[in-house]
């Protein structure tokens, strides 16, 4: 998934049903360290050690990897 500011973690989070439907088993995202400000691919990070704000930050990631742990994604 190409996650950027109007694609977020939980935007992601609410496929997850729709993919595990389709019997997909693994999820592959975009970057999600902190990239330029309006990126809309994640590549050019600026911060390695920050998941990216824009995204939903490491709270948004913690509720996309429960949501996927729930089909054991994860």
């Amino acid at each position: 998934m190409q996650l950027h500011k109007d694609f977020t973690f939980d935007d992601a989070a609410r496929q997850v049903d729709y993919m595990a439907a389709l019997e997909i088993s693994h999820a592959y995202l975009s970057p999600i360290t902190t990239a330029t400000s309006g990126s809309t691919h994640g590549y050019d990070t600026v911060d390695y050690t920050r998941v990216n704000p824009e995204l939903g930050g490491e709270e948004g990631l913690k509720r996309l990897v429960e949501k996927l742990r729930a089909y054991r994604w994860v």
